[in-house]
């Protein structure tokens, strides 16, 4: 099979490839690349060479079902029956596949279609869906509930754009407490639907998307969100919130749960209000956490800041790593806990006056009122340093 897209590669290098027929052969290794991702697969990230690094890095993501659906010598024989035409072009389209923009690509025809659905759920049920390409926002406390769907739908020309918009319809499965919303032209790369919901408070929400950014408000029940990129703004929410991104940033706002989990590959943190146990990890970007308690409080950066302000004296056990970044801490007056700062190649510093404080160069240590709980902060490259939290 790798030897089949090598040779249609080179094909398409030779200039023996219609835009129309390229848009075909990277529409169906596409769809296996948005199927492997919504299963959760890990895909590598590497930097981008050319435009041929690009195809060959989708072609290795694709799925063994997504392969077997494509009539390969059906594509060959058009390749070998198109004529030249422009390749700087064709570089242009197969770069803005790399960075999953299908929109209008090869100059499609597109129609826009919209639907809405009512939602027949109640406090306490799930609502489910899986969003491959569009922006979702979600807004809780609504005595209307709905689904409004708006859908670019493309296709290859007039006729079939028609009969795919034609085709094109919301569907709604509820079993018990659950309730799964089916969003058509999943994978296919031939629609981009923005999804706006409107649920009663106390409706969890399991999402999941490809591409696009999140916006859920006030629904006061546990979320749970897997997104590949596109930034998640989360205000409102309740119970338990998972938040698991590749790139993009991640905010949450006015929290008050049990647990909390938000990791991202490649974007910021940013945490307000929030009263729970915490666990954020990020690899490249820098973490906020403002006026937040908790009995458990976890934050990692490998490359970025880690800034903590506690809204309320703090007893229970904090943990902050930072690779490369540094560490800023704001304890309120009133803390009760055993501190330990640490930093490898930079400076530690607390303008907190510390019970048995024993002072070096790189490490401090000591303790908060009786010591009930730690703060443990620890930087490789970084400073780290201890303040106390102002009153304003």
């Amino acid at each position: 099979m790798r030897e089949e897209i090598q040779r249609i590669t080179q094909m398409v290098q030779d200039g023996k490839l219609t835009p129309e027929e390229a848009s075909d052969l990277i529409e169906a290794i596409t769809a296996g690349s948005r199927t492997e991702r919504a299963e959760g697969e890990e895909r590598e990230e590497g930097a981008r060479r050319d435009t041929f690094d690009e195809l060959f890095k989708a072609v290795d993501r694709v799925t063994r079902d997504a392969m077997e659906r494509v009539n390969w010598p059906e594509i060959a024989e058009k390749i070998r029956s198109a004529t030249r035409t422009g390749w700087d072009r064709i570089k242009t389209d197969l770069e803005q596949v790399g960075r999953g923009d299908w929109k209008n690509l090869f100059g499609r025809h597109t129609e826009e279609k919209k639907q809405e659905l009512e939602l027949d759920i109640e406090p306490g049920a799930t609502l489910r869906f899986d969003l491959p390409n569009g922006d979702v926002k979600v807004i809780g406390g609504s005595s209307d509930p709905k689904v409004v769907a708006r859908a670019e739908i493309r296709g290859k020309d007039e006729e079939e754009t028609r009969r795919r918009a034609d085709a094109w319809t919301l569907l709604l499965e509820q079993t018990g407490d659950e309730a799964v919303l089916k969003i058509p032209g999943q994978g296919s790369g031939t629609v981009h639907t923005d999804l706006e919901v409107y649920v009663p408070a106390g409706v969890k929400l399991d999402v999941k998307t490809a591409s696009g950014d999140v916006e859920i408000r006030n629904t006061r029940a546990a979320v749970k969100l897997t997104t590949h990129s596109g930034n998640c703004s989360i205000s409102g929410a309740a119970d338990r919130l998972t938040v698991v991104a590749t790139s993009g940033d991640v905010s949450v706002k006015e929290f008050d749960g049990t647990q909390m989990t938000v990791e991202t590959r490649s974007g910021d943190i940013s945490l307000n209000e929030v009263h729970a146990n915490i666990n954020v990890r990020t690899a490249s970007g820098d973490l906020s956490l403002n006026k937040v308690t908790g009995d458990a409080i976890s934050a990692e950066a490998i490359s970025g800041d880690v800034d903590v302000v506690f809204a309320e004296p703090f007893d229970g056990a904090c943990n902050l790593r930072a690779v490369n970044g540094d560490i800023h801490i704001a304890a309120p007056d009133g803390s009760s806990c055993r501190v330990i700062l640490s930093s490898i190649s930079g400076e530690v510093s607390s303008g907190v006056s510390l019970r048995d404080e024993i002072r070096s160069e790189k490490r401090l240590t000591g303790t908060l009122g009786d010591g009930d709980g730690s703060l443990d902060a620890s930087a490789i490259s970084g400073d780290v340093s201890l303040e106390m939290k102002s009153s304003a």
